[in-house]
Protein backbone atom coordinates (compact mmCIF):
# COMPACT_ATOMS: atom_id res chain seq x y z
CA UNK A 1 0.00 0.00 0.00
CA UNK A 2 1.31 3.58 -0.78
CA UNK A 3 1.42 5.66 2.33
CA UNK A 4 1.30 9.08 1.49
CA UNK A 5 2.90 12.01 -0.88
CA UNK A 6 3.82 15.37 -0.36
CA UNK A 7 3.11 18.40 -2.54
CA UNK A 8 5.88 21.05 -3.39
CA UNK A 9 9.64 21.28 -2.54
CA UNK A 10 11.04 24.22 -0.28
CA UNK A 11 9.27 26.84 -2.76
CA UNK A 12 9.93 29.21 -0.13
CA UNK A 13 13.21 29.11 -0.60
CA UNK A 14 14.55 32.52 -1.68
CA UNK A 15 17.84 33.26 -2.21
CA UNK A 16 18.94 36.04 -3.89
CA UNK A 17 22.06 35.23 -5.89
CA UNK A 18 23.44 32.25 -7.76
CA UNK A 19 22.13 28.74 -6.92
CA UNK A 20 23.92 27.44 -3.98
CA UNK A 21 24.13 30.84 -2.68
CA UNK A 22 25.35 30.36 0.92
CA UNK A 23 23.00 30.81 3.23
CA UNK A 24 24.80 32.46 5.70
CA UNK A 25 24.84 35.39 3.21
CA UNK A 26 21.80 35.69 1.99
CA UNK A 27 20.60 38.84 3.96
CA UNK A 28 19.34 36.35 6.48
CA UNK A 29 18.42 39.72 8.62
CA UNK A 30 17.02 41.70 6.38
CA UNK A 31 13.69 43.27 6.53
CA UNK A 32 11.32 43.61 3.22
CA UNK A 33 12.71 46.78 2.14
CA UNK A 34 16.72 45.54 2.89
CA UNK A 35 15.74 42.44 0.63
CA UNK A 36 14.18 43.95 -2.24
CA UNK A 37 17.07 46.63 -2.55
CA UNK A 38 19.57 44.07 -1.71
CA UNK A 39 18.62 40.95 -3.88
CA UNK A 40 16.71 43.78 -6.77
CA UNK A 41 13.25 42.35 -6.54
CA UNK A 42 10.38 41.45 -4.61
CA UNK A 43 11.09 38.30 -2.72
CA UNK A 44 9.45 34.93 -4.77
CA UNK A 45 10.82 36.29 -7.72
CA UNK A 46 11.87 33.09 -9.03
CA UNK A 47 12.62 33.61 -12.57
CA UNK A 48 16.48 33.86 -12.04
CA UNK A 49 16.67 30.13 -13.03
CA UNK A 50 15.39 28.49 -10.29
CA UNK A 51 12.33 25.70 -10.84
CA UNK A 52 8.99 28.05 -10.24
CA UNK A 53 8.59 30.72 -12.40
CA UNK A 54 5.28 31.90 -10.72
CA UNK A 55 4.17 34.08 -7.97
CA UNK A 56 4.27 33.50 -4.51
CA UNK A 57 0.22 33.21 -5.01
CA UNK A 58 0.35 30.45 -7.62
CA UNK A 59 2.44 28.40 -5.62
CA UNK A 60 0.40 28.53 -2.79
CA UNK A 61 -3.02 28.10 -5.12
CA UNK A 62 -0.83 24.77 -6.95
CA UNK A 63 -0.29 23.09 -3.56
CA UNK A 64 -4.29 23.37 -2.49
CA UNK A 65 -5.23 22.05 -6.12
CA UNK A 66 -2.54 19.38 -6.16
CA UNK A 67 -3.44 17.97 -2.63
CA UNK A 68 -7.33 18.65 -3.84
CA UNK A 69 -6.09 16.59 -6.82
CA UNK A 70 -4.89 13.55 -4.77
CA UNK A 71 -7.41 13.50 -1.68
CA UNK A 72 -10.23 13.57 -4.76
CA UNK A 73 -7.84 10.58 -6.42
CA UNK A 74 -7.74 8.49 -3.35
CA UNK A 75 -9.07 9.59 -0.67
CA UNK A 76 -6.67 7.12 1.98
CA UNK A 77 -3.40 8.31 0.83
CA UNK A 78 -2.27 10.74 3.32
CA UNK A 79 -0.81 14.23 1.82
CA UNK A 80 1.74 16.18 3.50
CA UNK A 81 3.57 19.59 2.45
CA UNK A 82 4.36 22.08 2.09
CA UNK A 83 8.34 20.85 2.25
CA UNK A 84 9.41 24.02 3.40
CA UNK A 85 13.20 24.82 3.64
CA UNK A 86 13.57 25.32 7.20
CA UNK A 87 16.67 27.49 9.24
CA UNK A 88 18.68 29.56 6.98
CA UNK A 89 17.33 28.03 3.59
CA UNK A 90 13.93 29.25 4.52
CA UNK A 91 15.36 32.97 4.13
CA UNK A 92 14.75 35.65 6.60
CA UNK A 93 11.98 34.55 9.38
CA UNK A 94 9.59 37.12 7.92
CA UNK A 95 9.74 35.61 4.67
CA UNK A 96 8.57 32.26 6.52
CA UNK A 97 5.93 33.99 8.36
CA UNK A 98 4.17 35.39 5.47
CA UNK A 99 4.42 32.29 3.17
CA UNK A 100 2.94 30.25 5.71
CA UNK A 101 0.43 32.66 6.09
CA UNK A 102 -0.54 32.68 2.61
CA UNK A 103 -0.34 29.27 2.40
CA UNK A 104 -2.77 28.42 4.82
CA UNK A 105 -5.21 31.14 4.14
CA UNK A 106 -5.31 29.26 0.51
CA UNK A 107 -5.38 26.25 1.80
CA UNK A 108 -8.55 26.50 3.92
CA UNK A 109 -10.74 28.72 1.34
CA UNK A 110 -9.68 25.64 -1.12
CA UNK A 111 -12.42 23.19 -2.09
CA UNK A 112 -10.88 20.59 -0.03
CA UNK A 113 -10.08 23.29 2.96
CA UNK A 114 -8.66 22.12 6.07
CA UNK A 115 -8.58 17.83 4.75
CA UNK A 116 -6.21 19.31 2.19
CA UNK A 117 -3.11 18.44 4.42
CA UNK A 118 -2.80 15.22 6.84
CA UNK A 119 0.85 16.32 7.76
CA UNK A 120 2.94 19.55 7.93
CA UNK A 121 6.21 19.19 6.42
CA UNK A 122 9.41 20.59 6.50
CA UNK A 123 13.33 20.28 6.04
CA UNK A 124 16.05 21.44 8.00
CA UNK A 125 19.83 21.38 7.46
CA UNK A 126 21.60 22.42 10.33
CA UNK A 127 24.92 21.68 12.74
CA UNK A 128 23.15 22.63 15.32
CA UNK A 129 22.07 19.93 18.33
CA UNK A 130 21.40 21.53 21.47
CA UNK A 131 17.77 22.30 21.89
CA UNK A 132 18.25 26.08 22.98
CA UNK A 133 20.44 26.75 19.46
CA UNK A 134 18.51 28.67 16.93
CA UNK A 135 18.29 26.69 14.24
CA UNK A 136 18.17 23.22 15.77
CA UNK A 137 15.52 20.65 15.65
CA UNK A 138 13.82 21.81 18.34
CA UNK A 139 14.33 25.39 18.21
CA UNK A 140 12.50 24.84 14.37
CA UNK A 141 10.08 22.77 15.38
CA UNK A 142 8.80 25.18 17.90
CA UNK A 143 8.61 28.11 15.03
CA UNK A 144 6.78 25.74 13.26
CA UNK A 145 4.10 24.94 15.75
CA UNK A 146 3.71 29.02 16.25
CA UNK A 147 3.44 29.82 12.81
CA UNK A 148 0.21 27.00 12.64
CA UNK A 149 -1.09 27.83 16.16
CA UNK A 150 -4.71 29.58 15.63
CA UNK A 151 -5.18 28.66 12.54
CA UNK A 152 -7.56 25.64 11.29
CA UNK A 153 -4.56 23.83 11.12
CA UNK A 154 -3.36 23.72 14.58
CA UNK A 155 -3.69 20.21 15.33
CA UNK A 156 -1.60 19.00 12.22
CA UNK A 157 0.86 16.43 12.72
CA UNK A 158 4.96 17.27 11.89
CA UNK A 159 7.11 15.18 9.38
CA UNK A 160 10.64 16.68 9.28
CA UNK A 161 11.32 14.95 5.72
CA UNK A 162 14.81 15.44 5.26
CA UNK A 163 17.82 16.55 7.47
CA UNK A 164 21.41 16.72 7.67
CA UNK A 165 24.30 19.21 8.85
CA UNK A 166 23.52 22.21 6.62
CA UNK A 167 25.83 22.58 3.69
CA UNK A 168 26.38 24.79 0.69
Amino acid sequence: PFAGVVVSNELNAIICGPPMFRADRQCADCNKTQWTKRCGGEPYTWSRGRYWDGTKQQAWEFIASAAHAVKSIAPNVLVGGPELAAGPAGGPKWIKEEWVAGLLNVLAKSDCGVNCLDFWSFHLYTAQTRPDQAGSMANEIQLQRRLLNNTPFASLPFAVTEFNAAFG
